[in-house]
């Protein structure tokens, strides 16, 4: 089969396991057929605000799972099949494999993130797009604050187009913040985001809450380093990009940050929505553990 380019482009990949394995760390606090519906939440979110984000081309999602396959052709993400399930790097592998000669940069990014935003995700790319510096600190990480706000609602995306064509630029929406303000001086400032284009080589890696795992990895080119993903992935990337002089932005989001993996990752989302009603969507909620009310005084 002939493979058709799509160059200029920042494609996104989301690794999908079967919603029978996922989640299994859970189990003491949701019960089997909760996990699977929290899966499937978080997945959708992921795909549709991934979709709506102005400067990705295309949604593809990576897995072994039929069940997970209908569900993404669904929601109109692109599909890549692994013949068995070997975990989240693999998975990405797998896609960087697929894709590199094909798109410009690749956005890996997990699907259990569940306030994931449109912003969020378009502050990631804003950083991507930035020049190279002129001072000499070209190959020093540096570090971006990343705003956040309130999760896309349920809106089903608009149908994948048959050609995709690059967005909007992020610093052209009305609708996006972008990181100038944020950044301070040790950032790094460039001419605007040009069609959705990574301008220069480099790595954005975007840290899990305990700055232990990798919830996104914006890759330009793709295989530019390999995908490392789990337990000590953001020093492994970090390593990775360091050993090749890469420019390396790292994005602390606290709306990226907090992926679903352990009954802590749970209590921290019930904080955060019960500090900010308007966050999640009425079924997020419903799925959510309840909290033992505190004994009457």
């Amino acid at each position: 089969m002939r493979t058709q380019s799509i160059g200029n482009t920042i494609w996104a990949v989301v690794p999908l396991k079967s919603p029978d394995a996922a989640k299994s760390r859970l189990q003491a606090g949701l019960d089997a057929d909760t996990r699977r519906r929290l899966f499937f939440w978080m997945a959708r979110q992921a795909i549709r605000t991934l979709a709506r984000t102005p400067g990705i081309a295309g949604v593809s999602v990576v897995t072994a799972s039929p069940e997970v396959g209908a569900f993404a052709e669904r929601e109109g993400a692109a599909l890549i099949w692994e013949e068995r399930e070997a975990g989240t790097a693999e998975a990405c592998r797998s896609a960087v494999a697929h894709l590199s000669t094909r798109v410009d940069c690749v956005l890996m990014i997990s699907g259990d993130i569940p306030l994931i935003s449109v912003d969020a995700v378009a502050a990631v790319l804003s950083c991507a797009a930035r020049g190279h510096p002129s001072s000499g600190n070209a190959h020093r990480p540096v570090t971006a604050a990343c705003p956040g706000q309130r999760p896309g609602g349920d809106t089903p995306p608009p149908a994948a187009p048959t050609t995709p064509s690059p967005q909007a630029a992020p610093g052209n929406d009305p609708g996006v913040t972008p990181l100038l303000e944020q950044e301070g001086k040790n950032l790094f400032f460039s001419p605007p985001f040009q069609g959705g284009v990574a301008r220069s080589d480099g790595v954005v890696i975007v840290p899990d809450r305990r700055r232990s795992g990798t919830n996104a990895l914006l890759c330009a080119p793709p295989a530019i380093v390999p995908p490392s993903f789990g337990k000590d992935s953001f020093q492994r990337h970090l390593a990775a990009a360091r050993s090749q002089g890469l420019d390396v932005r790292i994005v602390e989001s606290d709306v990226l940050a907090l992926d679903i993996d352990e009954l802590e990752d749970l209590d921290e989302l019930q904080h955060r929505i019960e500090a900010d009603p308007t966050l999640p969507s009425a079924e997020l909620r419903e799925m959510l553990p309840r909290r033992a009310e505190a004994p009457a005084q």
